[in-house]
C-alpha cells in the first residue's frame, strides 16, 4: 500500500530536492532486501533507505511510490477536461506517468443539491463514486468542483479514501501571497458564503447588487454547455474589475473550476489566482510524494 511505502521511504523529501524528479527508465531489484519487495525507477544516485531496522541499498535507483489518484469529475465538462489535461502535463514533466480514475457526478443534480443545502443527498452521490474510486486502485480522491465542496468537511468524514481538498490548498497559496483583500467569482453559493468561510485572516469580496446573480447565471450557463461567450466573459471581467478597481482587492479568485473558459489565453486587467490550477498542483504533489 502507499503507506507501507511511506515507511520504507523516509528520507524521499531530501532525495527529491536533491536529486530531482525520478525518471522511469531501467528498473532495477532492491538489493539486500531478502525477497523482490518491489521494483525501483532508475535514476541516476544510490541511496540506503530502512525498512524497520535493516537497511536496503538502492544500486543507482531510487524507489518511488507514485499514488494513483481518483478524480470525482463531470460538474462541470470543462473543468474535467482541464484537469485531465494540467495533470498530464504535470506529470509529463516529472518524467512520471499519472496513474488516474475518474468517476461521473452530475452537474445539474450538484447545482440544484448546492443551492438547496442538501449536503446529505450529494455525500451519499460521493460516496457511491469514491467506492467505485477505492475498488479501481485509487488511494486519494479530488472534487474537481468548488461548488461541489459545500460539503467536503461531510465527506471526508465518511470518505474511505483521503481527500485532496481544494478549498484548504487555495486557503494555502492565499495565504502565502500575503494578500489583505481579495475577491471571488464563481456559483453563488461559493460567492455567498465568501469561499466556504475557507480563507484565513483576509477580507473576502463578492460582486455586488445585481452583479452576483449576473456572475452566478453566467457561470451557470457557461459550466453546463463547456464554452464560454463574449458575454459571459465580459460579465466576469467586469465583475471582476469593479471589485479591484471599486472595492480594493488585491487578486480575484476564480473561483469555479470552469472559468479556464473565460480566462484562460485573456488579460482581464486584473490579478487572478486560479484555483483550479492551484487544485492541480495540490494533486500533483500528492501524486507524486504518496
Amino acid at each position: 500500500s502507499g503507506a507501507a511505502w511511506q515507511t520504507f521511504l523516509p528520507p524521499l523529501p531530501s532525495i527529491w530536492t536533491s536529486c530531482g524528479a525520478p525518471r522511469l527508465r531501467n528498473r532495477h531489484r532492491l538489493e539486500n532486501s531478502g525477497q523482490p519487495h518491489a521494483m525501483a525507477y532508475s535514476h541516476r544516485t544510490s541511496a540506503c533507505c530502512y525498512l524497520g531496522s535493516a537497511p536496503l541499498r538502492l544500486t543507482a535507483s531510487v524507489t518511488v511510490w507514485f499514488m494513483h489518484v481518483g478524480l470525482i469529475v463531470g460538474i462541470g465538462p470543462a473543468a474535467t477536461d482541464f484537469y485531465y489535461r494540467s495533470l498530464i502535463g504535470r506529470m509529463a514533466e516529472s518524467g512520471t506517468d499519472l496513474d488516474l480514475t475518474m468517476a461521473h457526478a452530475d452537474t445539474r443534480t450538484l447545482l440544484q443539491n448546492q443551492a438547496s443545502g442538501d449536503a446529505n443527498a450529494q455525500v451519499a452521490i460521493y460516496a457511491r463514486l469514491g467506492d467505485r474510486l477505492e475498488a479501481a486502485g485509487a488511494r486519494s480522491i479530488a472534487v474537481t468542483s468548488i461548488g461541489g465542496h459545500f460539503c467536503i468537511d461531510d465527506y471526508t468524514a465518511i470518505s474511505p479514501l483521503p481527500i485532496i481538498n481544494l478549498l484548504q490548498a487555495v486557503n494555502a497559496e492565499v495565504s502565502a501571497q500575503r494578500y489583505g483583500t481579495v475577491a471571488l467569482l464563481g456559483t453563488r453559493g461559493v460567492m455567498e458564503s465568501g469561499f466556504y468561510g475557507a480563507l484565513s485572516r483576509v477580507d473576502v469580496l463578492a460582486p455586488a447588487g445585481d452583479d452576483i446573480d449576473a456572475v452566478h447565471d453566467a457561470y451557470v450557463s457557461m459550466a453546463q454547455s463547456g464554452v464560454c461567450t463574449e458575454a459571459q466573459r465580459r460579465t466576469f471581467f467586469e465583475a471582476g474589475l469593479a471589485m479591484v478597481k471599486e472595492r480594493g482587492a488585491e487578486a480575484v479568485l476564480l473561483a469555479g473550476t470552469d472559468l479556464a473558459l473565460a480566462f484562460g489565453s485573456h488579460d482581464p486587467g486584473f490579478p487572478v489566482i486560479d484555483c483550479a490550477s492551484v487544485h492541480v498542483a495540490a494533486i500533483t504533489v500528492a501524486a507524486l510524494t504518496g
